[in-house]
């Protein structure tokens, strides 16, 4: 490939990009800015530290958050080989200016990455689940424990395809989110079927 159409390829991409997501400001869920920012940031992915491990959450550093316009709280999107969501915590000081985002295996099963790779965060608008569809392991378990599965992670961004693992009766459920209303990343509140 000749150097002037790998260029010519370049810029075709990258005004694909502008007409693929047009900006939208819309309102937003989980206090995020009104500043959107579709570039993103890369960062090299590190393992979790056993404490934040199954919270849905990522840490990153407070340059990474200044330049995307978010603070903690807020939700992202988080682009390896497969895109997933996540909420964000100020990196820990050690951490700081590293140019890593420190991720538990389960957030990184869902963007399909693994230590040493790297992704893309970016601010995104969270749409609110109106329905989600989950799966889990067949236990003896009542027919209302899909309720309660939800009660205990609204809150949480997910796409379809996602794990999430969750904690109860002394064991890891792995819950599979099959299908959400809208599709894209939403975030599951109180009014989510």
């Amino acid at each position: 490939m000749k150097f002037t159409e790998l260029k010519n390829r370049k810029n075709f991409l990258s005004k694909l990009q502008f007409s693929l997501f047009p900006i939208n400001y819309g309102p937003k869920l989980g206090g995020q800015k009104e500043r959107m920012n579709f570039t993103g940031i890369e960062l090299k992915v590190v393992k979790a530290l056993k404490n934040d491990v199954g919270k849905g959450i990522i840490r990153v550093g407070t340059v990474t958050r200044d330049e995307l316009g978010i603070a903690g709280g807020d939700l992202i999107e988080i682009i390896g080989k497969r895109s997933t969501g996540a909420g964000v915590w100020r990196a820990y000081a050690r951490d700081e200016g590293q140019g890593i985002v420190k991720m538990d295996k389960i957030i990184r099963h869902n963007a399909k990455v693994f230590p040493g790779d790297t992704v893309i965060i970016k601010n995104i608008t969270v749409k609110e689940a109106k329905k989600v569809s989950i799966s889990f392991p067949r236990y003896n378990f009542s027919a209302g424990i899909t309720d309660f599965i939800l009660r205990r992670v609204i809150g949480r961004p997910v796409v379809s395809g996602d794990v999430i693992m969750q904690r109860m009766l002394g064991t890891t459920l792995p819950i599979l989110v099959c299908m959400t209303d809208p599709e894209g990343i939403v975030q599951i509140t109180t009014s989510t079927n």
